[in-house]
């Protein structure tokens, strides 16, 4: 259910309902725990992507996502639901398509990729780097300030051990998918004056490349700043290059990237 009008709760009523069951698929369950992962998780990717275009979109931070409307409806030409619900659906939604890959992956017999598993075994200290970094006692209340105060380092490990066996899995299910080479002469014919437009040619090729990159962004004067000074580009692109420096250092492969 997520069209209740609010969800916010003090803390001693979260950590009492902590344990409960809030969806379940097959045998998979989602505690109220664990929700609270995917509700914080799906809220900072949204914001990453859309800060410029918070207040646009009728977003608040400063305020309870529970007491402002945003432009998504349950339904078509409906009158909206909040902030919170708008999460909470999407927390819902990422965890059933988490937890749906993750079981596809076990079932295939697939294995996590040793670099995912590196980044499980050092998550604790990872957390507790930050959290000194951001003046924090722990690694815990780090995790709690950010994923609110019912959050433990097991449903965080849970959350993303699901992702990264379920991510990796589908990744590599995707790369040995093969279009034939008269499909794609086939929708270039039917969108070629679209192509065309964006410049988009159609090569004698059967070569397919799957293309990953790290964007590294100039720190600006003010948090929220859009023009940068050549210094602070070239501080950027001095940041890039250690980047590619030590990929290539460390022999320039597939893993070391990831």
């Amino acid at each position: 259910v997520t069209c209740k009008g609010t969800y916010t709760a003090q803390k001693d009523a979260l950590l009492a309902a902590n344990s409960n069951v809030v969806a379940t698929m097959g045998d998979n369950v989602l505690t109220n725990e664990e929700l609270q992962i995917y509700y914080w998780m799906q809220f900072y990717e949204f914001y990453e992507n859309y800060s410029y275009y918070a207040s646009s979109l009728g977003l608040d931070v400063s305020k309870g996502m529970d007491t402002q409307r945003s432009p998504f409806s349950f339904e078509e030409g409906g009158t909206g639901m909040t902030w919170q619900q708008y999460f909470l659906s999407c927390a819902l939604e990422s965890w059933r398509r988490n937890q749906g890959l993750y079981n596809m992956a076990v079932k295939n017999g697939f294995q996590m990729p040793a670099y995912y598993l590196e980044a499980l075994e050092n998550i604790e200290q990872s957390l507790l780097e930050n959290a000194q970094d951001a003046g924090v006692s722990s690694a815990l209340e780090l995790l709690q300030n950010d994923m609110g105060p019912g959050a433990t380092m097991e449903s965080y490990k849970k959350y993303l051990q699901t992702y990264y066996l379920g991510y990796a899995f589908y990744a590599e299910e995707v790369s040995k998918i093969q279009i034939p080479k008269e499909d794609v002469e086939s929708y270039f014919e039917e969108n070629k004056d679209t192509l065309k437009e964006d410049g988009v040619t159609l090569e004698d090729t059967d070569y397919y490349v799957d293309v990953r990159h790290i964007l590294i962004k100039p720190v600006g004067d003010t948090e929220d700043a859009k023009t940068f000074t050549d210094a602070q580009w070239e501080a950027c692109r001095q940041q890039a290059q250690a980047i590619l420096d030590q990929w290539l250092k460390e022999g320039g492969g597939e893993d070391g990237f990831a």
